[in-house]
């Protein structure tokens, strides 16, 4: 009995001596320390030929608001041709919030390419190794349009002016201004292999459901307009407090948000204009409900077919053509706002199995838009969701020439079905075969009849 006491204690003494030693020679390096800055928001931008006086105005207001510890500010930008005779707008130059103010230098020419996805990375990635922060905010800055033949993949826009986005009259192609496509965007973000915290397209009609699918792997959170932004773009003061109050950014955007609805009242009045905040975690399951109801109008469209001329067809005409043309204040034809038209066509057809598929969708993009404002949108619009490209077949079939010299640009029909939206839901097969005709509701005889062209 004694033996084995002895013999227990001793293991028992092995084993203390063993962790002891152990825990002195132990060479695990201690975790990182936490950057001690919250945000970091950057901004790549371009006057676009005609918004150099807001461009000057958003970075007023950034100067106006001074240096956070918390919250830093840098941005590449350059200013339209007409300034660069000016040495102090002049070349693509880089700007830094210092405790000495905000201070600039040109870094680059005024040819140097802002479309390009190298460019884009390096300028992220530079940022992130002298700015280590917590996250990560970049602000895109210019015109915004719809989705359209412009809008060019990788390594095809050496002869079309491509989204509108970050517009550049300093880099022209056969006489047009370079743009930013969504291609382009998409694949400058992969290269930098940073995983944004939020992108925010301060810019008119970016918040397409086809732009905000093709990024998702690459940011937490978007925030633009699927209508208008007004001219004056985003209120920096606004953004940066709001920021350097919260520490997460929807919460942060609960404040921005309708500050910034209130100052564009201000400044326009009651002029259609938008903002939202979109949950990039949430937009695979919203896409995947709208699969459903891609499906569905593919399926009564094609079933309508074998009914040509029949009210029940007239009727998804009618409901085809107002749908579309009555929602976006700038009369933009190409895109319309997604919820208000899915259920305004969709629950008119007298399909209850669709009408369920749209109900099911809706909730999803409900759950998805985690802040919206706005101004100015019609009544049944007060629940607005996102941009969606609705354009007729002949739309999309059409062909374009050569601008300048220059290679032909491509249409819809190639490029819209390179878009991941495109692929996860088959849209495009609905727009090819959408060769709707233009109807009205005669009162008297209460039937639909269509309208010669």
């Amino acid at each position: 009995m004694t033996s084995k006491i002895w013999n227990w204690g001793y293991v028992l003494l092995i084993c203390l001596c063993f962790m002891a030693c152990s825990s002195d020679d132990d060479n695990t390096p201690p975790p990182p320390a936490e950057p001690e800055i919250d945000y970091v928001v950057m901004l790549y931008g371009c006057g676009g030929g005609n918004l150099d006086a807001q461009l000057m105005y958003n970075l007023e207001q950034l100067e106006g608001y001074g240096y956070s510890s918390k919250v830093r500010f840098t941005g590449l930008v350059k200013y339209s041709s007409t300034f660069q005779g000016d040495e102090d707008t002049e070349g693509t130059r880089l700007y830094n919030m210092t405790e000495n103010g905000l201070v600039d230098e040109k870094v680059y020419d005024s040819k140097y390419r802002l479309d390009n996805p190298d460019h884009i990375a390096d300028f992220i990635k530079s940022t992130k190794e002298r700015l280590p922060a917590k996250k990560y905010i970049l602000i895109l800055w210019n015109h915004g349009g719809e989705f359209g033949f412009w809008d060019q993949p990788l390594g095809w826009s050496d002869y079309v002016e491509t989204r509108g986005l970050v517009m550049d009259d300093n880099c022209m192609e056969n006489g047009i201004s370079s743009a930013i496509s969504i291609f382009e965007l998409e694949e400058g973000l992969k290269r930098s292999g940073v995983k944004l915290d939020m992108v925010y397209w301060d810019v008119c009609l970016m918040n397409m459901i086809e732009n905000i699918y093709q990024i998702k792997d690459y940011t937490n959170y978007v925030m633009g307009a699927a209508h208008v932004t007004p001219g004056v773009g985003g209120h920096y003061t606004l953004l940066m407090d709001a920021l350097e109050n919260h520490a997460d950014i929807p919460s942060a955007m609960k404040e921005y948000i309708p500050a910034t609805i209130l100052h564009w009242r201000d400044v326009v009045g009651d002029t259609p204009a938008d903002l939202a905040l979109i949950d990039m975690s949430k937009i695979d399951a919203t896409v995947t409900r709208f699969k459903d109801v891609s499906d569905g109008f593919i399926s009564m469209k094609r079933e309508l077919k074998e009914d040509v001329g029949s009210q029940r067809e007239l009727s998804f005409d009618y409901f085809m053509y107002y749908t579309r043309y009555r929602f976006n204040g700038d009369d933009s034809e190409g895109s319309t706002d997604m919820v208000s038209f899915v259920k305004a066509l969709g629950n008119n057809m007298l399909d209850g199995g669709l009408s369920a598929k749209i109900a099911k969708f809706s909730k999803a993009m409900d759950d998805m838009i985690l802040v919206r404002g706005d101004i100015g949108l019609q009544e049944y619009m007060s629940n607005y969701s996102l941009g969606l490209c609705v354009v007729t077949k002949d739309e999309y079939e059409r062909e374009y020439e050569s601008t300048g010299g220059g290679k032909a640009p491509k249409g819809l029909s190639v490029t819209y079905p390179l878009l991941h939206f495109a692929q996860a839901t088959g849209w495009h097969n609905f727009l090819k075969i959408n060769d709707w005709r233009p109807v009205i509701w005669n009162s008297e005889t209460k039937e639909f009849e269509e309208v010669p062209m």
